[in-house]
């Protein structure tokens, strides 16, 4: 089946974001988004947003500056490209509201779960504001963190914030074969060693993939400066009113485990995605199936209410 059409929002600061909805049709339950991470594209869900789509709209979107997402003229003449973990929530609240839905429930990935950590926090601290009626039913957390845990991934990022933007024409060819390396490199500590040996061509396959996707350096680099400011422990009782469900692998070389288990201090009631094995990667969804445990956990009955009121800033 072929991919919905992609869509555009144009957000106040010229921004455009693309996004694509499975299950249109079905407009009678509780749509769930669906937020990537750091380099990724929307289309690197794979079939993920079509297995989830059968019983539920899906939106998935390309963070600003990649994939068919752009950035605004203001924007890329700023430091940070726009480029920070709360602006690119507030991407998320207005693509969404436009859209006129009044309740969501949210999946984040690896960067995209701190996005989605602060999509609730915003929305918490936005609940007296009239003009805000967006509310989140669920939240699904997967391989994330509440704050920056160094990790294998840091040598690479490293590296990547030493290449230049806008490099020499003779600076190309080397740039160019420098990335390559990095980005095979990034691949391989999306995957656990297991995951490897047995599938040997899943790096190369991956890499074509994502070089089919617009992914600039200079955004790359500030979504790399993004995750290693972020930092919510300190807001993490802000979920307390939101069923969450945690789904991160033991395997993971990315961002390691322990920031589950920091969500899990913060956030007590948080349950952890029961799947067939523990010890798979940060690409979590490639390595063993959770459409069962994400649908067991998005179709539990829960009476839609404003879940934040009770929360305390």
């Amino acid at each position: 089946m072929a991919n919905p059409k992609t869509q555009f929002y144009q957000l106040k600061d010229g921004t455009r974001l693309a996004y694509q909805i499975y299950g249109s049709e079905i407009s009678n339950e509780v749509p769930l988004v669906m937020v990537t991470g750091l380099s990724a594209v929307k289309e690197l869900w794979a079939e993920l947003p079509l297995k989830l789509s059968h019983n539920r709209p899906v939106l998935v979107l390309d963070n600003r500056g990649v994939g068919e997402s752009s950035l605004s003229v203001d924007a890329e003449s700023t430091k940070e490209y726009g480029i920070t973990i709360l602006n690119m929530a507030k991407d998320v609240i207005a693509l969404v509201e436009s859209l006129g839905w009044r309740h969501i429930d949210l999946l984040g990935w690896s960067m995209g779960g701190m996005i989605a950590q602060m999509v609730v926090i915003e929305l918490v601290k936005r609940r007296n504001d009239v003009r805000s009626l967006l509310r989140v039913r669920k939240l699904i957390l997967c391989a994330t963190t509440p704050k920056n845990i160094p990790s294998g991934i840091v040598p690479v990022l490293k590296d990547m914030f030493e290449m230049k933007a806008s490099p020499k024409p003779e600076e190309k060819m080397v740039q160019r074969q420098k990335m390559i390396k990095l980005l095979t490199k990034l691949i391989q500590l999306n995957f656990s060693k297991k995951f490897l040996e047995q599938h040997p061509d899943v790096v190369a396959a991956v890499g074509a993939e994502q070089a089919r996707y617009r992914v600039p350096i200079r955004v790359l680099q500030e979504q790399s400066r993004a995750v290693g400011q972020f930092d919510v422990t300190s807001e993490l009782h802000l979920l307390s009113n939101v069923p969450t469900l945690l789904i991160h692998g033991s395997e993971d070389y990315v961002l390691g485990i322990e920031g589950t288990k920091l969500i899990s201090k913060g956030v007590p009631h948080a349950e952890v995605a029961q799947l067939s094995s523990s010890d798979y990667g940060h690409w979590f969804f490639a390595e063993v199936d959770v459409v069962p445990a994400i649908d067991n956990f998005l179709n539990k009955k829960v009476t839609i209410h404003d879940v934040h009121t009770k929360s305390k800033l």
